[in-house]
Formats: C-alpha cells, sequence, structure tokens
C-alpha cells in the first residue's frame, strides 16, 4: 500500500520540474530568435520604458536564480550524499529542492548555450559577408562588357538601391525628396530610353550593420548602389545617458552596476539582455533639464570605439566587394556633418585627471568663456593654453574654432571643427576614421566615391561645414541633397556602365527646379520646420548647455508661423532653409543671443 499510494506523488513534482525546465528553454529560444517581437511592441514610450524594466528584471531573476539554484544544489547535494553514505533516509522534500536546483542550472546551461550560439551565428554571418559569401542575387538581363562587368542595355531598366540612415532617406525631405529620388530624376531626363527606379532602404536611426543586413535580403542585382551611412554607428548604439567609470578616481560603481558588469563579463544571457535594454534606451530623448557635466566621460570604451570602427570598415569593405563581384556600380558617399554648428555631445579630459584637477580645468575653460565677446585675444590664449594641456577636450577645440572663423583664420577654424567633431565623447556625426574607410574601400575596389565633406568645404564660401549647408547638425539642407547628388550624377557619368553617350553631358541640378519637381511648396516647408525643431528639441539636452540647440528650435518653431502667415522661407533669414545662394554674409544662430523658451 506504502508503495502505492507514494508512486504518484513523487512522480509529480519530477514532471512539474521537467515542465518548468521545458519552459525555460522555450523562453530562452524566444529570447534567442529575437528580440525583433520584443521591438514591436515598444513604439510607445510608456511601452519602452517598461521593456526596459522587465528586461532588467529578467536579467535580475535569470542572476539570482543561478546563484540561488548553485548554492542550493552544493548544499543540498552534500546533505543527500551525506544521508546517504550513512544509510539515512533522504527527506522528499530534499530531494524536490535538489531536483528543482539542478533543473533550473540545466536551464540556465542551455540558455546560455543558445546565447553563445547566437553571438557565434552573427560572427559567422560576418564572416561570410566579409568574403562576399552570403549575397547571391540574381542578375537583371544584360550585355557583357569587355571587362566582363555588367552593362545596362537600350531601354533596360537602371535599378538604383540606396543604403544608409536618415540623411540618406531624406531627413527633412524624406516625404517629398533624398539624393536618391533626386539622382533617379535627373537620370531618367538624362536617359529617356530607359526606365529609372530608386529603392530607397535607408530609415532614420540606421547603422551600417543594419543597412548590410538589408542587401542580403534583397531580391534583385541593383545597377547602382549608392551608400550613405557612418552617423549613427555610436548614436544608435549608445544612448544619450551612457557612461561608465572613465576617470582613475571614479566614484565607486553602484551595487547594481557592479553586478550587471560582473554578470555581462561571465554570462552570455545577461549580455543580449543588457544589449537589448540598451537599444531601447536609444530610442528616448533626454529629459528637458540639465544632466550632462561640462567636463563629461564617453559613452564607449576604448575598445568598444576600436571595435565600431573595424565593424564599419568590414561591412564597407564586403558591400563593395559585393558589388565588384556581380558588376553593380558602387558609389560610396562620404558623410558630411555640420562641423561648425552643431557643438560637441560630450568633452573629456585625459583619464588619469583627477577630481581637483577636473575642476580647476572646468573654471578656467568657463572664465575663457565668458570673455570670448569682450576679449576674443585673451580667450583665444587662455583656450590654447587648456588645449596644450588637454588636447582631447572637444568643447575647447570647438570655442577655439569660433573665434578663429570671427577672426577670418578659416582654415585653423575648420582644423579645429574638426577635431572637435571627432573628440565627441558621444558622436552624431560622422568620424573622421569613418570617413577614411570610405576613401580606403572605395580605392581597394574600384568604387565610385562621393567625399560630401571636401565637396561641402568647396560649397562654402568660407571652407566651413556650417549652417548654411545643414539644417541641423547631421541632416543636409535642400541645396546639401541636391550636392551630393550632383556628386553622384558626376561619379555615375565617368563609368560607362549605364550606356551613357559620349556626347551626352553630365545634368546640372537646377535649385529651383528641383524644388518645383518635389513640390517643395509651403506646407512641405513647414514640415521641414516641424521636424528640424523637434529634432533640435530632441537633442539639445545630450549636452551640458543646451542654451544653442534650445534656440535653433525656437527659431524653427518661428518659421512654421512665419510660413503659415504667407512669408517664404528664403525671407525667413534661415541659413539652410529655401535655395537662397550661400554668401560669407550668411549669419550662424552661434554668433547671437537667442533666449531659450
Amino acid at each position: 500500500m506504502g508503495a502505492t499510494t507514494t508512486g504518484p506523488v513523487q512522480r509529480r513534482p519530477a514532471t512539474r520540474m521537467a515542465g518548468l525546465v521545458i519552459a525555460g528553454v522555450l523562453i530562452v529560444v524566444l529570447l534567442m530568435i529575437g528580440p525583433p517581437w520584443l521591438a514591436a511592441l515598444d513604439t510607445q514610450p510608456q511601452v519602452r520604458r517598461a521593456t526596459i524594466v522587465l528586461l532588467m528584471a529578467a536579467e535580475a531573476i535569470y542572476v539570482a536564480g543561478v546563484i540561488a539554484s548553485g548554492a542550493a544544489a552544493g548544499i543540498l547535494g552534500g546533505v543527500v550524499a551525506r544521508r546517504r553514505r550513512s544509510r539515512e533516509r533522504v527527506r522528499p522534500l530534499t530531494a524536490k529542492f535538489l531536483l528543482l536546483s539542478i533543473s533550473i542550472l540545466l536551464a540556465a546551461l542551455m540558455a546560455e548555450g543558445g546565447a553563445q550560439a547566437r553571438r557565434a551565428w552573427d560572427q559567422r554571418a560576418l564572416t561570410l559577408t566579409a568574403r562576399s559569401a552570403d549575397v547571391r542575387l540574381p542578375d537583371l538581363p544584360e550585355s557583357t562588357s569587355a571587362t566582363g562587368a555588367g552593362k545596362t542595355g537600350a531601354g533596360e531598366e537602371i535599378r538604383i538601391v540606396v543604403l544608409g540612415e536618415s540623411s540618406a532617406e531624406g531627413v527633412p525631405y524624406q516625404d517629398r525628396l533624398s539624393i536618391g529620388t533626386i539622382v533617379a530624376w535627373q537620370l531618367q531626363q538624362a536617359l529617356p530610353r530607359r526606365r529609372v527606379s530608386v529603392n530607397v532602404l535607408a530609415r532614420s536611426g540606421a547603422t551600417l550593420e543594419a543597412m548590410h543586413r538589408e542587401l542580403s535580403r534583397l531580391t534583385y542585382r541593383p545597377d547602382v548602389l549608392i551608400v550613405y551611412a557612418g552617423h549613427n554607428e555610436f548614436s544608435s548604439r549608445f544612448s544619450w545617458s551612457h557612461g561608465q567609470a572613465y576617470y582613475a578616481d571614479a566614484s565607486a560603481l553602484t551595487t547594481r552596476e557592479a553586478l550587471e558588469r560582473v554578470a555581462g563579463r561571465f554570462s552570455a544571457v545577461c549580455t543580449l539582455i543588457q544589449q537589448w535594454a540598451e537599444s531601447r534606451r536609444v530610442g528616448r530623448a533626454p529629459p528637458p533639464w540639465v544632466t550632462r557635466r561640462l567636463i563629461d566621460v564617453p559613452v564607449y570604451t576604448p575598445e568598444e570605439y576600436a571595435a565600431r570602427r573595424a565593424d564599419f570598415q568590414t561591412r564597407l569593405d564586403a558591400i563593395a566587394a559585393y558589388c565588384e563581384r556581380v558588376g553593380t556600380l558602387a558609389v560610396l558617399v562620404v558623410p558630411p556633418g555640420n562641423d561648425a554648428g552643431f557643438e560637441p555631445n560630450r568633452s573629456m579630459l585625459a583619464p588619469g585627471t583627477l577630481r581637483p584637477g577636473r575642476e580647476a580645468f572646468a573654471r578656467e575653460f568657463l572664465a575663457a568663456r565668458a570673455c570670448e565677446e569682450s576679449d576674443p585675444k585673451r580667450a583665444e590664449a587662455q583656450l590654447r593654453g587648456l588645449i596644450d594641456r588637454q588636447p582631447g577636450f572637444a568643447e575647447a577645440h570647438f570655442r577655439l574654432a569660433r573665434l578663429r572663423e570671427q577672426a577670418g583664420a578659416y582654415d585653423e577654424a575648420y582644423a579645429h571643427y574638426v577635431l572637435a567633431r571627432d573628440r565627441d565623447g558621444l558622436p552624431m556625426r560622422c568620424p573622421s576614421d569613418l570617413q577614411q574607410a570610405y576613401h580606403d574601400v572605395a580605392s581597394r575596389h574600384g568604387a565610385a566615391l562621393v567625399d560630401g565633406q571636401a565637396l561641402f568645404r568647396t560649397l562654402s564660401p568660407r571652407g566651413l561645414l556650417d549652417d548654411a549647408l545643414f539644417n541641423d547638425g547631421f541632416h543636409p539642407s535642400l541645396r546639401g541633397h541636391i550636392a551630393l547628388a550632383q556628386g553622384v550624377l558626376e561619379r555615375l557619368r565617368e563609368r560607362p556602365t549605364l550606356g551613357w553617350a559620349p556626347e551626352d553631358p553630365v545634368p546640372t541640378i537646377d535649385p529651383a527646379a528641383c524644388a518645383d519637381h518635389f513640390r517643395m511648396n509651403p506646407a512641405a516647408w513647414k514640415a521641414v520646420c516641424e521636424l528640424t525643431a523637434t529634432i533640435w528639441r530632441k537633442i539639445a539636452y545630450a549636452r551640458s548647455d543646451p542654451t544653442e540647440r534650445l534656440a535653433w528650435a525656437l527659431r524653427y518653431d518661428e518659421a512654421v508661423s512665419r510660413i503659415a502667415a504667407g512669408k517664404k522661407v528664403e525671407e525667413l533669414g534661415i541659413p539652410g532653409l529655401g535655395l537662397a545662394p550661400l554668401s560669407p554674409a550668411t549669419a550662424r544662430l552661434g554668433h547671437v543671443t537667442v533666449p531659450a523658451r
């Protein structure tokens, strides 16, 4: 009777525990697949915040469960072994908890294996694409040139694909035009016997990695592939609040931060959870109050920066190699940024600078800043001294560049603006080493290159990339989009693969005709101003002093009202807005004081 009554009782806990293990494995599988299902849920800010909380809770529960189960398994295993050696009866509850602990550890082991497999798969995909072995797309009907490269014949379709980020998508003009659509429009006019189509795969916030994967899913071979990416390689991976213990005397980590760092170092599952949580934070704007300090820390470690730089070049190389292999004409566009009109987000001192030194440096910098208008020569001398001591402090380079610009020393100003951009601890503009990757890859694979940085320098009367060419820190103005499209057309004209007749000239884009073709009417300009004001507000508090960015937002808000009242965009006096010709007299907001609203 005893065996009959105790048998089922002993089997039920085992069955329940097996079910728990299976459920845990299924959850892990869902996490390993994702998180596309997770991304689909967090489109709203409230849901995004809830997602972050759930991910952090999941990590805490996972770590606590593994630690507790490991300790319990060790203790209870010892108890069971000792009782068996002494031939004592093992209590059923002890056996059940031991089995539960072992089941949890087995589930965690399977989860770690799944996370490691996910990481290995991602690395394997990168290796394959780096050898151009994972993209095998069907060719369009084509004749073959003497060199064996594809050549589009008369009457056939020319298919253009655009990869990149928001600038390539056309922001803030994306509802009307982009570089790709302007190029397609002009090509259609130059080659009327062919049908020209454009597929803009670029999207806001995208990295080159995301675009690389988009290319691998493409179901046809494009004739022209335009690549325009580089601004998002850090800002789309690290949130505005992300930081690290950067300085030698940094305060000790909180218990949560210390546990996260240790968990991420030893657990592939925790690493994935932390990455997903950070990706959810990236889309959140800073709160409307100052949270950053003048002397800040970078969002990346030196190892992370090197990894991002290497990954960018590897993927760009893979894309160009694919184009070379299948006969697609690759056009690589070096992303220009608003060097002179966009202050760096974060400025750092050398890691070994202790707190008293940081505080003294901040006082000296603010003193130099205070006398910029009253005594610019003194301010310049002070800034040069600060840069000599701390050459990595981005804000000092930027302020010195402003002073040199005012003095008419434009070449020196340009050099310091570029240094300020490259030393930004939260890059939102393509750094020079990523720009150099475009040159290296184009040279290695014979791709066409449009150097946006150099092109915009030639367009500016002062040789500076400033507000006259951009609507914010990174999105080109309408004239900027047209200039880049013109550069692409000139590179296409140099290549015979599209069947351009030798006597046909390169189309010259007329800005007024472009605005008319893409219906840049008052409603369209209002939309541009509204979006631009939103962008300035969103990124204003990513730095310690939001004044200038808030002033830009206010200026674009006022432009919306003035356009609605019947003013032409060229009459608003906002550089970069409308089709007013570029001139040395073009004023920049950074030279005036506009109260923040």
